[in-house]
């Protein structure tokens, strides 16, 4: 199954970030509210202002790490080798997280 994104909607793959700190430190395995990564996978066009100009998203690319909301309208889904996807809206991405 192949899943693309339409108007403003984002697709990710859920990640697990590593609890380390910068000393090597491990730290707890149960922080007070997940935290929620994923990399982005694609990105639909954008969505229409009320003239109907397209406005297109970018706060991101294909291939960022980002954290993102937990938000209602999110769709959970799984691609044919397996591997679960989420479908979310752009807005729903708060950061974009750097190596």
């Amino acid at each position: 199954m192949s899943i693309s994104p339409v108007n403003d909607r984002v697709l990710l793959e859920p990640i697990e970030l590593e609890n380390k700190s910068a000393g090597g430190i491990v730290l707890s395995a149960l922080p007070a509210s997940p935290r929620l990564h994923a990399k982005v996978l694609a990105i639909g066009p954008g969505r229409q202002n009320t003239q109907g100009a397209l406005i297109p998203i970018v706060s991101c690319s294909v291939g960022d790490i980002v954290a993102y909301g937990n938000v209602n309208s999110t769709i959970e889904d799984r691609l044919d080798d397996g591997t679960k996807v989420l479908l979310i809206v752009a807005d729903a991405i708060v950061a974009i997280i750097g190596e």
